[in-house]
């Protein structure tokens, strides 16, 4: 194989709808010479909160734009550090999360992530005596899905734990979710909770720099000039072809299940990794056996395919990209051929 795939990014490997693709081609579609006119901004807005089932105006929370949701998160993070002890997150996340919050001279506090038989799961017990014990308001971060586990947390999980502890402010990460309104909603219940989105993952379109989040913000998270108005037309066009995108979200679904069933189930397979299901749009291995350099360079040759390496607690992990078949055929033929050269104990790092 002559082009190697890049899978140790999330980046999108489906087509787009014909509309969108057009706009996507179009030579002057990041032209940067004007504001957006407020006109085309209203539009997207409006079509968002329509997508997303929220209603125009409410007292409660509100619906805002920002430039990818690393922006979102900084912006909550700058607005709520003053009155914060520390930032609890996962112990097993993006580690840009903990980044982001030192950098603001932020503690950073972890929760347990539990690894079972198919995937991991947040230990909310172990969350939940956390925040009780809290002698000040903390900020909570969750991402469903998490990166890079893929383990969701359910839409009751989350409610519980918001009502059972207001003086707690919870960011919920939803970027690697599908495009789905039953989140979005909760800002509209209760004001401790934010929950943050973007263009970037279901509809593959992370070259706009759109996020956006629910919740009840201050005024000022709304005075953004910096869209690009042609990215707003683009992400409108896929806003309303969003059928298409969770029909693409579905068929990656179905295929990663398959790619974990495969790998799960196979004697060859279960010396040289662990792999772990995903309700992401990525794919992840425990690695069991050694892995060198010169190896992981001969496999990326032999399959055509690069996932992202890193360590975790003394443990080597493979992350992969998911796609549509072909995009998970050759993720398979990476770990098959991996299996055949693993050479060491299980359990090595």
């Amino acid at each position: 194989m002559n082009t190697v795939l890049r899978l140790n990014r999330n980046e999108y490997f489906f087509h787009h709808p014909e509309e969108v693709s057009r706009l996507l081609e179009d030579g002057d579609a990041f032209e940067g010479r004007r504001y957006t006119p407020p006109e085309v901004a209203s539009a997207f807005h409006t079509e968002l909160a329509h997508a997303l089932g929220l209603p125009q105006t409410s007292e409660r929370a509100s619906l805002c734009l920002f430039h990818g949701a690393e922006d979102a998160l900084l912006k909550i993070l700058l607005w709520k550090a003053p009155r914060l002890g520390n930032v609890v997150l996962p112990s097993f996340s993006w580690s840009n999360y903990a980044s982001l919050a030192e950098g603001l001279g932020l503690a950073a506090e972890s929760f347990p992530v539990n690894v079972g038989s198919r995937g991991f799961s947040y230990d909310l017990d172990a969350l939940d005596a956390l925040l009780s014990g809290a002698p000040k308001p903390r900020l909570v971060l969750l991402a469903t899905p998490n990166n890079p586990t893929g383990h969701a947390l359910s839409l009751e999980a989350v409610v519980s734990l918001v009502e059972k502890h207001p003086k707690h402010t919870f960011v919920v990460d939803a970027v690697y979710d599908a495009f789905s309104a039953s989140l979005f909603s909760l800002p509209q219940c209760h004001a401790n909770v934010f929950v943050l989105g973007s263009m970037s993952k279901f509809f593959g379109l992370p070259g706009l720099r759109l996020g956006f989040g629910v919740g009840l913000f201050p005024r000022s998270f709304t005075l953004a000039l910096g869209f690009n108005p042609y990215a707003l037309k683009i992400a409108r066009a896929a806003l309303q072809r969003r059928a298409h995108y969770q029909a693409n979200w579905d068929a990656m679904q179905e295929q990663a299940n398959l790619l974990f069933q495969q790998t799960r189930d196979s004697p060859d397979c279960s010396f040289a990794f662990t792999p772990f299901e995903t309700r992401a749009s990525f794919f992840l291995v425990r690695l069991e056996a050694r892995l060198s350099e010169r190896q992981f360079d001969t496999l990326v040759g032999q399959s055509g395919v690069l996932p992202k390496a890193f360590e975790h607690e003394g443990k080597r992990y493979l992350r992969f990209g998911l796609g549509p078949a072909d995009v998970c055929a050759r993720i398979a033929v990476f770990l098959g051929a991996f299996s055949k050269m693993a050479d060491g104990p299980r359990g090595a790092p």
